[in-house]
Order: structure tokens, then C-alpha cells, then sequence
């Protein structure tokens, strides 16, 4: 059903709702746990966002190609990705989108064994999810900032740089 699906999608004529049916099917996929084929529905949509300017929509691909790369444990390509994206995101002034982006970099330099790193892409997402009004994610954002830096007061944590 799936590849039936995208093999119809790559023919639409209307490219940006094309690519926008891809891309929520590849973060369906994403939380469905299928990670390759999250990946797959993403790789035909990224070019042709690229080349039609179509900023907002390729920022929320590339932050799913980050969760999607992070949760098959490639942290260097998913922090990439996510940067891509928090790049983007402030460019088109979309500040709920780079809060969320830092949110989810911080959470890939956490999986990747850097606290420190994590924490200071957690500090940005705390300030800019303040900013835009979101004050449950900010808070939830910064219970776990703080539980992360009470483990980091133990004497046995080490600094890792990924």
C-alpha cells in the first residue's frame, strides 16, 4: 500500500501537496517504528523542496530525517539534519519549529552521550518555546534539563564530545 501510495505521489502534478503527503507519511512511518521506510518516503521529496524554495516544508522534512537518523542511532548525520532544520526554521522566523528542532538536538547529543551538549541546545529550546507561548513543552523541556544536570553533579560523569 505504501510504495503503491508513493509511486502515486511522485506523479501528482501538484508537487507541493506531493511532497507535503510524503513527508507525513514518512513521519507516520517514523512513530509507526518502520525507520527504513521513513527514510524512503523522505528521500524523492528533499531535491524537489530544495529547488522550489519551499523553506517551511523542508525544514520539517530535514527535522524528520533527524529523528529518523537518531533513532537508527547515526547521531553525526541526524545532528546534521536537525541543523538543517533549526537553520531553516529561524530563517522563515518559524520559532516554534527551531525550539522544537533544539529540543530534539539536544535530546540526540543526550542518546549520543554528551549531557553537556544537550543541555546547551535545551537552554535555547527552554528560551524560544518561552517566547513563542508554549509554556507546557517549556516546562517539560526544562524538568528534563534539570534532572540532567542533577546526574551531571555525580562525581563518576564525564564530559564526552561527540
Amino acid at each position: 500500500w505504501y510504495r503503491k501510495t508513493l509511486l502515486e505521489a511522485e506523479r501528482l502534478p501538484d508537487l507541493p501537496a506531493a511532497t507535503h503527503a510524503m513527508s507525513r507519511l514518512s513521519l507516520l512511518r517514523y512513530r509507526m517504528g518502520d525507520l527504513d521506510e521513513a527514510e524512503e518516503w523522505l528521500r524523492p521529496v528533499l531535491d524537489p523542496l530544495r529547488a522550489t524554495g519551499d523553506r517551511r516544508a523542508l525544514a520539517r522534512c530535514e527535522l524528520t530525517l533527524g529523528l529518523v537518523r537518531r533513532a537508527k542511532g547515526n547521531y553525526g548525520p541526524a545532528r546534521s539534519a536537525l541543523r538543517r532544520a533549526i537553520a531553516i526554521f529561524k530563517e522563515t522566523g518559524d520559532g516554534q519549529g527551531a525550539a522544537t528542532g533544539m529540543a530534539e538536538l539536544g535530546a540526540t547529543f543526550e542518546m549520543d552521550g554528551d549531557p553537556y551538549g544537550a543541555l546547551e541546545y535545551w537552554a535555547q529550546a527552554i528560551s524560544r518555546f518561552r517566547m513563542t507561548g508554549l509554556d507546557r513543552e517549556s516546562d517539560a523541556l526544562q524538568h528534563r534539563s534539570d534532572r540532567t544536570a542533577r546526574a551531571l553533579q555525580s562525581p563518576e560523569t564525564e564530559r564526552k564530545s561527540p
